[in-house]
């Protein structure tokens, strides 16, 4: 909280970016906190996919699994399958498309 409170640089990498709100979203999880949790990663998931061809399927996977996690801690399941079953789709026609 304390770091979101203060803010990022925007010379920030995106990348570490991504990593400390999926660290913020974790703990607001375990603290139940978890409207801000899905705000949180949902902002991040959103940040990943603006990238574009700067960043990769893999880290739209990974920000989209941690989105979530967050959604189902919140109890909104329906949200989690319109998010990851585009992903899964992807996985199953091409698997090289992300790590194993």
């Amino acid at each position: 909280g304390r770091v979101r409170a203060c803010g990022l640089a925007d010379a920030v990498d995106p990348g570490v970016r991504t990593e400390l709100a999926g660290h913020h979203a974790e703990a607001c999880r375990h603290h139940g906190r978890f409207e801000e949790a899905s705000a949180v990663s949902g902002e991040a998931h959103a940040r990943v996919r603006q990238r574009g061809d700067a960043g990769c399927d893999d880290e739209e996977a990974d920000a989209a699994a941690g989105y979530a996690a967050s959604l189902f801690s919140h109890h909104r399941f329906a949200e989690v399958r319109e998010l990851l079953s585009p992903l899964a789709a992807a996985a199953r026609d091409d698997p090289r498309r992300f790590r194993p």
